[in-house]
């Protein structure tokens, strides 16, 4: 089975905590599900998406 994308994560943020901790220490909290919701609602998690095509 493979690994979740949240433990995936964890085992990412961790490495960069021990090798690079300048660049640990910008990583953004993730976004609430208020803020996501808003997001979708708005039209932005969309325009963000296409932007990356």
């Amino acid at each position: 089975m493979l690994p979740t994308v949240d433990d995936s994560w964890d085992v990412i943020v961790e490495w960069l905590r021990r090798h690079s901790p300048p660049t640990s220490a910008r990583i953004r909290p993730p976004a609430s599900e208020d803020d996501l919701r808003a997001a979708e609602q708005s039209g932005a998690a969309g325009r963000a998406a296409g932007a990356c095509r």
